[in-house]
């Protein structure tokens, strides 16, 4: 009795083992953030990603972009602005625009289109203050007065407040 070969396949064809090669994780939330983005009117997350770069410091705290709308001659981004902003925006707009089709492409922004309302605002992170360098006699007054504390975080907590408090004297 002979065995029937499978229709479509040939012996000269290798067999398939059953593993599939990994997908690198970047692909498949790359195309995932731009699906979602395209759904809210960014075609680009880099808009939003990089608005305080495209608008500046100061204008970044009182503008946010909504969306990316089209229109015949182009697109239009659609930005939220706090009162007084909307009108320094205005001001910039051709440099604004510029600076966003330099991010997106050329062409890609024509016009701003404004939505008076309250700005959501990211917060942000200070920086760490740098503790000062003392001279050998504050480093000693320093260690002299927490020598009697047995907890060794808590010493060192303090070590860092006088030091920083030392510095802040020396500086005025």
């Amino acid at each position: 009795m002979r065995k029937r070969d499978a229709p479509g396949k040939s012996d000269d064809t290798p067999a398939r083992s059953g593993r599939r090669r990994p997908v690198k994780l970047a692909v498949s939330v790359d195309a995932t953030a731009r699906a979602v983005a395209a759904g809210r009117g960014f075609h680009l997350l880099s808009v939003a990603s990089r608005w305080r770069d495209i608008v500046g410091e100061g204008l970044a705290n009182h503008t946010q972009p909504l969306s990316i709308g089209q229109s015949r001659a182009g697109g239009i981004l659609t930005m939220k602005a706090d009162g007084g902003a909307a009108l320094l925006v205005q001001h910039q707009q051709r440099e604004i625009v510029a600076r966003i089709n330099s991010v997106l492409g050329e062409g890609a922004v024509v016009s701003l289109k404004f939505v008076q309302g309250i700005v959501e605002r990211g917060r942000r992170v200070a920086p760490k203050p740098v503790v000062p360098r003392l001279t050998p006699d504050d480093e000693s007054k320093v260690q002299a007065s927490i020598a009697g504390v047995s907890d060794p975080e808590l010493r060192e907590r303090l070590a860092r407040l006088m030091r920083r408090a030392l510095g802040d004297i020396k500086r005025r």
